[in-house]
């Protein structure tokens, strides 16, 4: 298993289920992480990234790219970061909705950032249940 992560931070504070590896998609420098995954066409691949725009798209981009189905990670428990979500600074149109947690937040004109889950410790749970 792959996932990726669009943040630096994210990839320092991460805990991973065994047998996974984490790759740095660094934001839209995704270059490197694409060709891993075409190179790793066996491994299955999970994008966690901002819930924003620019996140959702990158994610959409690097499915595009390598050929394979765009699976977006989504905490269950997100729902209860909403009262943290900031203004998008960049619209959310044309950006494809892959959860009904961005449906909300493309509603409030808003987003999340992948590091406010990093320290809750039902992180590792909800990924190993997700993958």
């Amino acid at each position: 298993m792959i996932l990726t992560v669009e943040n630096i931070g994210a990839l320092v504070d991460i805990t991973l289920p065994r047998r996974t590896m984490v790759l740095y998609s660094q934001g839209t420098a995704y270059q490197a992480a694409v060709q891993l995954l075409k190179a790793a066409p066996e491994a299955q691949w999970v994008h966690f990234g901002d819930l924003d725009p620019a996140g959702v798209t990158i994610a959409k981009r690097m499915a595009r790219l390598t050929d394979r189905p765009l699976r977006f990670y989504v905490p269950t428990f997100a729902w209860e970061y909403l009262r943290r979500k900031l203004p998008v600074r960049r619209a959310w149109r044309n950006c494809p909705v892959v959860h009904p947690l961005i449906e909300k937040l493309v509603a409030a004109n808003a987003w999340l950032e992948q590091e406010v889950f990093l320290l809750d410790g039902r992180l590792l749970g909800d990924i190993e249940a997700f993958l």
